[in-house]
């Protein structure tokens, strides 16, 4: 019979040999949010979004994202993300965790500064609206480079989800932080 601890220590070891995410930096933002938790889908849609943002901001956790029904998504994160909040749960001494170089942490400030007039309630959907726009402009393989296509694209993709008003306005706010 194995023992819980050595059960743990096998999970790991296997987390992190198959892992690419940088595990000592996620761990280290992880540990850091007040309150982070994936028990809802509002929780790891802003999860994904924000560490996807971050990652465009400098803070790169080597999450690599493709497009899905929320906008971007890296399944990657998500197994890593319940890996380590378990490990956070059980047994937090086996962490290894990364300081944030001053970049990163400026990184995470430009973050908090870009969402700052975002209201909570809201947080979700507007991060799942700026990230794909973000994406569709910045990183899909068509590259698009206009806010009307990105209303196409997106309306294309998800329909009815997002007004052109609401799209515009995603735009302006990416431009505005150096985003696209």
């Amino acid at each position: 019979m194995l023992s819980e601890e050595l059960i743990i220590y096998i999970c790991i070891s296997r987390f992190t040999l198959r892992s690419m995410v940088n595990r000592a930096k996620l761990a280290k933002y992880l540990k850091d949010i007040e309150g982070f938790s994936l028990d809802t889908l509002r929780d790891r849609k802003i999860l994904q979004k924000k560490t996807y943002l971050l990652q465009q901001l400098g803070l790169d956790f080597g999450c690599g994202y493709g497009f899905y029904i929320y906008g971007p998504y890296s399944p990657e994160l998500t197994r890593d993300a319940y890996a380590l909040k378990s490990q956070l749960e059980i047994a937090p001494e086996t962490i290894d965790m990364e300081e944030l170089s001053k970049s990163e942490k400026k990184a995470i400030e430009k973050l908090n500064e870009f969402l700052a007039d975002i209201d909570p309630k809201d947080l979700a959907r507007e991060l799942e609206l700026l990230t794909s726009v973000h994406f569709l402009s910045s990183l899909s393989y068509s590259k698009i480079k206009t806010v009307e296509q990105i209303k196409k694209e997106l309306s294309r993709k998800k329909p009815r989800v997002f007004s052109d008003e609401e799209i515009e306005r995603a735009w302006r706010k990416l431009s505005d932080f150096n985003l696209l």
